[in-house]
């Protein structure tokens, strides 16, 4: 019958479709084919040229390069930065007639100072030293001034307590046992780095 011959014969047309788009011959095979190349070849075109204008090869004079272009002038940064102020500050306090006295409150005043108030500053600000690579990378440059404000507003909070450590310096320091004259002088000098005093 009718039924029986088209039973058999329409999964054979199916089959016979299915080999003809999958052939490599086949027309839709190669129109898939031309859209897809183009794109790969120039994706893996764009990769290495990218790559390697970015990132020169690995070689000891590449490396000596970057060194004496990057890392002596970071160098140099730190130490007029963090090395320099504390040498000068040395040397001119070393030029006055009571050097002793003044450079026994120059250490107390700088290490009180710093421990109180700078490394607190900068451990609060790490917080954007973190979050804005990660914005940079992520292409979310919109949420850097969110980030900013939020961090300026944290620490400027933060530093209260800090700040206020500073203009009680001398009574700390007398209760720890510095000479009163040492002391006095300590309070001078973080009243006037906190921003609150002037030297008399």
């Amino acid at each position: 019958t009718t039924g029986d011959r088209a039973g058999p014969v329409r999964p054979r047309r199916q089959r016979r479709i299915m080999s003809q788009l999958l052939s490599p011959d086949s027309p839709c095979r190669e129109t898939q084919r031309e859209t897809m190349l183009p794109e790969a070849e120039e994706s893996a075109a764009a990769e290495p040229a990218s790559s390697s204008a970015e990132e020169p090869p690995y070689s000891l004079r590449n490396e000596l390069r970057f060194f004496f272009s990057q890392g002596v002038p970071l160098c140099l940064s730190a130490i007029l930065e963090w090395g320099a102020p504390p040498l000068i500050t040395m040397f001119f306090a070393g030029s006055t007639p009571d050097s002793a006295h003044l450079q026994s409150a120059l250490g107390y005043g700088r290490v009180y100072f710093n421990v109180s108030m700078l490394m607190v500053m900068l451990g609060l600000s790490a917080y954007l030293w973190n979050v804005l690579p990660g914005c940079i990378g992520a292409s979310r440059r919109d949420r850097i001034p969110h980030y900013f404000r939020r961090a300026v507003v944290l620490a400027a909070l933060s530093c209260l307590p800090s700040c206020a450590l500073q203009f009680v310096s001398a009574p700390v320091l007398r209760c720890v046992g510095v000479e009163p004259s040492i002391a006095a002088a300590v309070g001078t000098y973080t009243r006037v780095m906190a921003g609150g005093g002037r030297a008399p």
